[in-house]
């Protein structure tokens, strides 16, 4: 009789710790699918982030070379407006470094 109460509480104990083993089981089980959750989530939010920078890299890329596009025009035109008045300057500026070579 103190054999099979003796036997019955080992099980009881027994029980009591695989039962207590079970449930930090699952709750470790819980606790890693929420962080591997949270961790699809940031890859998902870092994804979004590195489009959007991308797209912002890409507009600016696409404002510069309009801004350059049309420096150059400009610069163009200026040439085409001034070109005569260049050309004095670029003459008298030659017959003077022409004139100072001579004089050394």
């Amino acid at each position: 009789r103190q054999s099979q109460s003796r036997n019955s509480e080992i099980k009881r104990i027994k029980d009591v710790h695989v039962q207590e083993f079970v449930e930090q089981e699952q709750s470790w089980r819980d606790k890693v699918e929420q962080l591997q959750n949270k961790v699809k989530e940031l890859e998902k939010e870092l994804s979004l982030l590195n489009i959007e920078s991308l797209k912002k890299e890409m507009s600016l890329n696409a404002q510069s070379k309009t801004e350059y596009e049309e420096l150059q025009a400009r610069i163009h035109h200026l040439k085409e407006e001034h070109g005569e008045y260049i050309a004095q300057l670029e003459a008298q500026h030659r017959e003077a470094l022409q004139r100072q070579a001579a004089a050394l």
